[in-house]
Order: C-alpha cells, then sequence, then structure tokens
C-alpha cells in the first residue's frame, strides 16, 4: 500500500497507480559480511525521506520520483515520511546507519538538528543531497548538494500579486492607496515551511500599511478545515478582500467557502503549487475557482540527474530555481501549460 495517497492526476503519471515504501530497519545480522548481491543492492539504493507528505506537493514530488526510478536501472528507490517529526526524521536517518543506502535525498524539517546523524552517514559513503529546505543551507562537508526554492520568495511572489490586484481596484474605485483585509491559510502551525513562506509574504506587505494581515490561521494540510476557518475569519473581521493559502486544494476550498457566504466576487483568492492536469492549480483558474498561485518547481528530478553524476570533493554545490508568479494572463502561455513543474532548472 502506497505511503501517501496521492489526489494529483498527471497524464505522464497515468500508469503509476501505486507505489511501496520500504522502512529502513536495522539489520539484525549487520555484523556478517554482506554478500556480492547485498552490496550490489546497497551501492544502488537510493533512499528518499519526505518532511511532510501530508503537503500535495510533496506527494506529487513522490510520484515524479518513482517516474524517474522507473526510468533508470541503475538505482533503487525508498521513501519514507517524517510526518513533520523531526526527532521521528532523527530515527529515520540513525536507522540508515545499520545498512547505509548509496544516495540519500533530504527533506528536512530541521537540518540543524541532523547535522551529527548525517556527517556519520556521510562517513560510512552515502552521499547526501538536500531537496527543497524550508530555510537557507550552509555549505558542509556532509551535504553534497542542495536544491531549494527559497520559501520567502514563494511568499514574497502571493503578496505582490495581491498588492498589485487591490491597487487596480483602488484605482477603479478613485481610492489614493490601495487598502485591503487579507486572510492567511497556512498548511500547519509547526510548518517550517508555512513559517518561511508566510515571513516572506508579511515582509512584502509590510511598507503598505493600509494592506493588513487581519487574520492568519492553519488548516493541518486538510480542505475539510478550511470552511470553519474562512467562517470566524469572516466573523471576526467582518470582511475579507484577499485569502492567501499556502497550497491549491486549501485555495480551492476558500473558494468553496466563500461561495457559500456569498462573498467570493469581492474576495481575491491566491494558492501554491500550479500544478497541470485536471486537479491542478491551472484548471482551478480557468474554472475561476482559484484567482492566482505560485507554481513551485519540482526539485526532485534536478537531484536526481545530479545522482546520476559521479560524485566530486567540491564543496557544497548549491542550486536555486525561482518560483513562479501564475495570473489568468499567463494561463495562454505554453511554458506555463506544459511545465508539469517537470523541469527544475537551477537559476544562471
Amino acid at each position: 500500500m502506497s505511503l501517501f495517497r496521492c489526489r494529483l492526476r498527471y497524464p505522464f503519471l497515468a500508469l503509476l497507480v501505486t507505489w511501496c515504501v520500504a522502512g529502513c530497519q536495522p539489520d539484525e545480522s549487520s555484523s556478517a559480511p554482506l554478500s556480492l548481491e547485498q552490496a550490489r543492492e546497497q551501492t544502488r539504493r537510493v533512499v528518499c525521506l519526505f518532511s511532510d507528505a501530508r503537503m500535495p506537493f510533496q506527494r506529487a514530488q513522490a510520484q515524479f520520483l518513482n517516474l524517474l526510478d522507473a526510468q533508470d536501472a541503475d538505482h533503487e528507490l525508498v521513501m519514507e515520511d517524517a510526518r513533520g517529526s523531526s526527532s521521528r526524521q532523527l530515527n529515520q536517518i540513525e536507522a540508515l546507519l545499520a545498512t547505509p543506502p548509496a544516495i540519500l535525498l533530504l527533506q528536512p524539517t530541521d537540518l540543524p538538528s541532523l547535522s551529527l546523524s548525517l556527517t556519520a552517514l556521510k562517513n560510512v559513503g552515502t552521499r547526501i543531497i538536500v531537496v527543497d529546505p524550508p530555510s537557507p543551507v550552509k555549505p558542509s562537508s556532509e551535504i553534497e548538494a542542495v536544491f531549494a526554492c527559497d520559501p520567502k520568495e514563494i511568499g514574497r511572489a502571493a503578496a505582490k500579486i495581491a498588492l498589485n490586484a487591490l491597487s487596480k481596484r483602488a484605482g477603479d474605485r478613485g481610492d489614493s492607496i490601495p487598502k485591503g483585509r487579507i486572510l492567511q491559510i497556512r498548511g500547519a502551525d509547526d510548518s517550517a515551511w508555512s513559517s518561511a513562506v508566510h515571513a516572506g509574504f508579511a515582509e512584502c506587505l509590510t511598507p503598505t500599511t493600509s494592506v493588513i494581515l487581519v487574520h492568519d490561521t492553519p488548516a493541518d494540510w486538510t480542505s475539510a478545515n478550511v470552511q470553519p476557518r474562512y467562517a470566524e475569519a469572516l466573523r471576526l473581521q467582518k470582511s475579507i478582500d484577499v485569502v492567501f493559502a499556502h497550497d491549491d486544494f486549501l485555495a480551492q476550498a476558500a473558494h468553496l467557502a466563500a461561495t457559500a457566504a456569498g462573498t467570493r466576487d469581492d474576495t481575491l483568492i491566491i494558492g501554491i503549487n500550479g500544478f497541470a492536469g485536471t486537479e491542478g492549480g491551472l484548471e482551478m483558474m480557468r474554472r475561476n475557482e482559484i484567482d492566482a498561485t505560485i507554481q513551485r518547481p519540482f526539485l526532485v528530478d534536478a537531484a536526481w540527474l545530479h545522482l546520476r553524476q559521479p560524485p566530486t570533493s567540491n564543496p557544497t554545490t548549491e542550486a536555486q530555481v525561482k518560483p513562479r508568479a501564475i495570473v489568468p494572463s499567463d494561463l495562454d502561455q505554453s511554458a506555463v501549460l506544459d511545465s508539469n513543474q517537470s523541469k527544475s532548472f537551477p537559476d544562471e
């Protein structure tokens, strides 16, 4: 049975119905010499540790990794999920020391707390590649490469969309300055990634004092939680001009909540992810369920391409890929429509 229940359907993943996750448990016979076959399997094994696969984005990354693995006869992929727990992820890494994989793809919950265990894993020969960290990663001897999309940049991009829309509305109404009240729906209160997105969003809003983040609430990555959160925000704040949700599915749920409350026509709704496909954010925009989204790069494709290359003795390689703001006028661009986020190219 799949560890992650994926809601997304992509044409290029149509044949990938389920995938299995093998737990990395200490081998009771680890003191015995490895057979030739065991040694061969160990040098082929790639372990991917997700920080929190409650996030639809990470579940989509898992689907994409399965596709890459299916096309690669030289490696064997294993995936595990920390479900947002730093202690669980630390235990997963320490368990790998019994049978070290060739490569670790790590989406960290809290990288500093993992440092000693990562150093031990590096010392027994595992290549360590960090993917999509929630905060900047300092170069280190244990980390070979980092593939990142700064979540603060995602927050800033969403704030710019909100400010541009409110400025246009102010102009249409003859107001001298943009005004607005914003509801933010985070993925989860304890999500370091959501906290970083919030930091970028709030930073960009701060200079415009007439645009105010009046309500900030978590939804625990669950669409069903959005309606009561929206209703409570509306009861307390009386009006909401912008909803910024940390996922397109949460944004879609905010659309339903605003529609039920009779406020949808006066509310701008912004999501994150920008998936293509029938259930993705781009299609939600075409159906006028959400008004904009911030498209994130998958990054696991760039990481997989890197791990297929021989390791080097160079300092930590870092590749930053920028998010892309998508508004309705962008939907006619073939680059947006065809991307499916399947190409993560580092910025020049």
